[in-house]
Order: C-alpha cells, then structure tokens, then sequence
C-alpha cells in the first residue's frame, strides 16, 4: 500500500499526501501544490535519525489545543482568585460586648429604658467594591450596653413600654444609634483596626414630654499584632468604641444642662445640683 505519491519533474518536489499518514522522508524541502509556503516541516526522527515529515495543519491543531487549554486554566485560575479575594474581604460578625460598671454615684431615682427596635436588631451592613458583603449584628450588644450602664447610674431601672410611657418611672431614656464607622490597615496603611459609634439619646419627662436629646460616640482601635484575622480586628474595635461611649454616657449624663436641670427639679438635691436648683 502506497502512503505518498511524488512526481519527480525537473521542478522542485512536489508532495501529494494520501490518508493523511506521511512516512520518513530524506530531503531539504516539500512544497504543497499551488503554495509558495512550505506545507510540511521536517524534524529528525528520534530512533533513525531521518528527517520526520510533520504536516503544518497538525501542527496548528496542536497549537490551538494548548492554546485553548492553557487559556482556560488560566481563566479558572483567575476566577478562583477573584472568588477566594471577594470571600476574604466579606464579614460577618455578631458582636459580644464585654462592658465593665462604671464606678459613679447613683441618681436617687427610677428610670425607665426603651430600646426601639431597630437597636435590638441593629446591623451595620455594607455592599460596596472595597466592602462586599459586609454584615456587622450588634442588636444584642447594645441592649447589653445599656442595661449595665444605665443600671449603675440609677437606683433602680425599669423597661418602658415606649419611650413616652414609662409606669411608675419619673421618666424614660431611648437610646438609638446614629451612626457606625470603621478603618481597617488597609485603607489607613496603619496597624490599627478602628471603629466609632454615635448615638443620639433622648430623655421623656413622665408625661412623655421631650425633656433632652444629645449625642454620644464612642472610639475604639485594635493592633493587628495582637489579632488573628479582620473579623476579630473588626470585634475587638466595635467592642472598644461601645465600651468608650457607655463611660461617657455614665460621666456625662448630668452635665447635659436640659439634663441637669430637670434632675434637680426631680431629685430636689440642690447640694448635688446646686448651679441650677
């Protein structure tokens, strides 16, 4: 069974493959008919030593499939990483906060606490390209805030029903947070995790008059040194700042002068209150 046919003219060889196997050939050039490019390259046999005859559409076969492989891995890889970078910059976290009493002398009287809703619930969330997928819960955490803060600056402290009607309480505190923020290492090219909280407090007479409304934030930062990822950067930071706004509120709660002046007009101690008895 013959593979080739050559016709050997006075012109250089021509080559007319059949079935396309080509056999060992010995020679310096095999043009395709009508083609002025050579069709065929020729590369030594590895067990003869003869020139191997390997067919130019093979070759770009062989080129394109590695081609499409290579480029397809690389794509996958490319993919993995985005999805492995994305999952690394998303948080999730529901904070624990650990607060100390303040060491402050009680107010003689019954206070009431509502805490509306949305900060028993409270979540800072987040989807933007530089914060993707970013949930911080901390509706637990402010209840626990407040409950020890406010315990340690009244001689008792009872649940309002809503912050206008509070039984049996000369008057009722609402706290709601206003504002959350954070900074993270890489945003400030620091090593600190930060976080600020701003609350907006409100005081109701027992009528459920508006007596007071005042702000007060807290600031807290954690080094990455002392930390093993950002969720617990993030934690720690949040638990700082919320730590810091209770000891202000507990400090600062009677130089509010609205504040202050309603106080003394309940507790009638002009000796505590004796700047505006």
């Amino acid at each position: 069974m013959t593979l080739c046919e050559f016709v050997i003219p006075s012109t250089p060889l021509t080559f007319r493959p059949k079935g396309g196997i080509l056999p060992y050939i010995q020679g310096t050039s095999v043009s395709a008919p009508g083609s002025a490019l050579p069709d065929t390259s020729l590369y030594p046999s590895p067990r003869s030593g003869r020139l191997r005859q390997i067919p130019r559409c093979a070759r770009n076969d062989k080129l394109r499939h590695y081609r499409n492989w290579i480029v397809g891995r690389l794509a996958l890889c490319l993919g993995l990483l985005a999805l492995a970078t994305g999952c690394s910059q998303s948080v999730k976290i529901k904070v624990d906060t650990e607060v100390p009493t303040p060491t402050v002398s009680k107010i003689p009287l019954t206070m009431g606490v509502y805490y509306e809703p949305a900060l028993r619930t409270y979540a800072y969330m987040e989807d933007t390209e530089d914060r993707p997928d970013w949930k911080i819960e901390s509706g637990d955490s402010q209840v626990a805030l407040f409950d020890r803060i406010l315990a340690s600056m009244f001689q008792a402290v009872t649940p309002a029903t809503t912050a206008t009607s509070a039984a049996g309480a000369a008057g009722a505190i609402a706290p709601r947070v206003a504002e959350m923020q954070f900074a993270l290492p890489t945003e400030t090219k620091t090593e600190l995790y930060e976080a600020w909280i701003k609350y907006q407090l409100q005081l109701f007479d027992s009528d459920g008059q508006l007596v007071a409304e005042w702000p007060v934030t807290g600031y807290g930062k954690a080094e990455t040194a002392m930390l093993k990822s950002k969720d617990d950067g993030l934690s720690t930071a949040i638990n700082l700042a919320m730590r810091d706004a209770g000891a202000k509120l507990a400090l600062g709660f009677e130089q509010v002068p609205e504040v202050r002046r309603w106080l003394a007009q309940k507790t009638r101690d002009c000796k505590r209150y004796g700047d505006v008895c």
